[in-house]
């Protein structure tokens, strides 16, 4: 199709990635108006699993289409699983409910991606957690073998097509891009691809019955199958995958552990009495009972017979005609209570600080080693921030707390959502902006990289406000535009503290804003309802907003 360049923005030194298209297919009309359509689809996508798309663009001297997008540092997925071998099942389930929440969002926006392969698939620093499905969209052209076609009945890797691509009549839709990733989560947790066939012939014999996945671990075969399912109608949706991988999971006993405990139960029911015993042990536990005792002197020579129980379970002399001395002792015969999990799955924790309140910029917790996470985000008061930080010590996990508390801070993001559309999903001149890494949290040294891109189609005044956390001071830089706007920064961090960028794009001047280069954050809460009071609930205004903390 071309080629690809890494390429670096002269004026603010940013990095990004630009694929120039072949002179011959710059001039191919289908393609340009395939481009054309797909470009304001594609501009749309701003999901952490999906590589940012920044514009379709024609270089005026040769008149070469190219597509600008993000610089994506690491291998591709197949690079990786052949230099580090097969992917955990833990890491695969991980990974294919990071590349769904992707994919949930391109189909919602109506975009089917139709190539999905560990090709298509980068890994920001070798890092599966920073995996970024890239070619949304765009038809790709090459000839035969294992590569894409265009203009043909088949588009697709043959490896990691689903059954549509090799059918003259079935649409390729959002369902074939499920069938294409649970191929492609296989192959990783294999380390190597299933056997798919090589031509057009045998692939179509292949996907007739779900394949074969004995190379696969175990625990990951009934959630593969499902998405290798070769009706479409029988394979879950994107939403339904994140939703079944976010669930928690049961621990799975080894098989062995499992077979003593069954062993343990049918020995129980043979000792109890056979179904008597079985239904007793599924009732409800009884609640403790006192059982009362007399001495053994007290006993008399038949009490074994007449009580079952034996001597040491003999009814006390109600009449008092014993001598011995009768004692009471309670005794607890409800079965222990199940044993609670010390730590709770990770996502457990994730799932906890999204329904906590009083966040104003999410609270996102990251792993820092199997018991210690890092909590980071925005509140407007400090107890919001201890519930979040003990309800994730109530899951077992060790609390590194670097939520940033601030009123005023809130309050910005509370009037930018009234004001506009918080990092909106829709509309042709929205900003886009996100960290190098999630959570936004850099140290002293480090480059914190923070993209901000304003792909605009007509003339519009932009306002990026920087925040600094320490000193409460907003400094607001304002620029009028007409096309593609790079406002991204990587500035080192030199010292501790917190940092709110936000960007508004406006079809007009603000003049509440023009005032002052620099405000408080009081003073810019002000700007802000000035200028909402102007009109309530501003719809032509779209605003963005990025969150980072700086630690030691």
């Amino acid at each position: 199709m071309g080629e690809v360049y890494k390429a670096t923005n002269i004026i603010n030194n940013t990095e990004c990635a630009i694929k120039m298209i072949r002179s011959d297919l710059s001039h191919d009309p289908e393609l340009v108006n395939k481009f054309i359509q797909e470009d304001e689809a594609l501009r749309q996508l701003n999901n952490p699993a999906v590589v940012r798309y920044y514009g379709v663009r024609r270089e005026p001297t040769s008149g070469r289409f190219y597509i600008q997008m993000e610089y994506v540092n690491g291998p591709t997925l197949g690079e990786f699983v052949r230099e580090h071998g097969a992917v955990s099942p833990d890491a695969a389930r991980e990974l294919c409910r990071h590349l769904a929440l992707g994919l949930e969002d391109a189909h919602h926006c109506g975009i089917v991606h139709r190539d999905i392969s560990p090709d298509n698939v980068l890994l920001g620093n070798s890092d599966l957690k920073q995996a970024k499905i890239i070619d949304f969209g765009i038809a790709k052209v090459a000839s035969t073998g294992d590569f894409t076609t265009f203009r043909t009945s088949f588009v697709g890797k043959y490896r990691y097509a689903s059954p549509e691509h090799f059918s003259a009549q079935a649409p390729i839709d959002q369902r074939s891009d499920i069938y294409s990733l649970g191929l492609v989560i296989a192959a990783a947790a294999a380390g190597a691809p299933l056997d798919m066939g090589r031509d057009e012939l045998s692939g179509a014999t292949a996907r007739l019955r779900v394949p074969d996945l004995t190379s696969v671990p175990a625990p990951l075969r009934p959630m593969l199958a499902r998405m290798l399912d070769p009706d479409p109608a029988r394979r879950p949706t994107a939403a339904q995958l994140v939703a079944q991988l976010s669930a928690p999971t049961a621990t799975v006993r080894s098989g062995g552990t499992a077979l003593w405990a069954g062993l343990l139960l049918l020995l129980l029911v043979l000792v109890g009495g056979g179904a008597g015993a079985a239904w007793m042990l599924l009732r409800k536990p009884p609640a403790p009972v006192a059982i009362a005792t007399r001495a053994p002197d007290a006993v008399t020579p038949n009490s074994g017979a007449s009580n079952p129980g034996g001597p040491s379970a003999a009814i006390p002399d109600l009449a008092g005609t014993g001598t011995g001395a009768v004692t009471t002792q309670a005794v607890d015969l409800r079965p222990p209570p199940p044993a609670v999990p010390r730590r709770a799955p990770f996502d457990a924790v994730q799932r906890t600080l999204a329904a906590e309140p009083g966040a104003c910029a999410p609270l996102l917790p990251a792993a820092l080693d199997p018991s210690r996470i890092q909590i980071s985000g925005l509140v407007a008061a400090r107890d919001a921030a201890d519930r979040a930080a003990a309800a994730a010590a109530g899951l077992g996990y060790a609390v590194d707390d670097r939520i940033a508390v601030s009123a005023p801070a809130c309050q910005v993001l509370q009037l930018l959502g009234q004001l506009g559309k918080v990092n909106a999903a829709t509309g042709a001149n929205r900003p886009i902006m996100s960290a190098s890494r999630t959570p936004a949290v850099f140290r002293v040294g480090e480059a914190a990289g923070i993209s901000a891109v304003v792909p605009l189609t007509a003339d519009h005044h932009l306002y990026r406000i920087a925040i600094d956390g320490g000193t409460g001071m907003a400094a607001i830089d304002h620029r009028v535009s007409h096309s593609f706007v790079d406002l991204s920064s990587s500035d080192p961090v030199t010292a501790a503290g917190w940092d709110l960028v936000a960007v508004i794009v406006a079809p007009r001047d603000l003049p509440a804003f023009d005032a002052a280069r620099q405000m408080s954050l009081e003073q810019l809460n002000a700007a802000l309802e000035s200028e909402l009071a102007q009109s309530a609930n501003r719809r032509d205004l779209l605003t963005a907003y990025q969150f980072i903390r700086r630690i030691d």
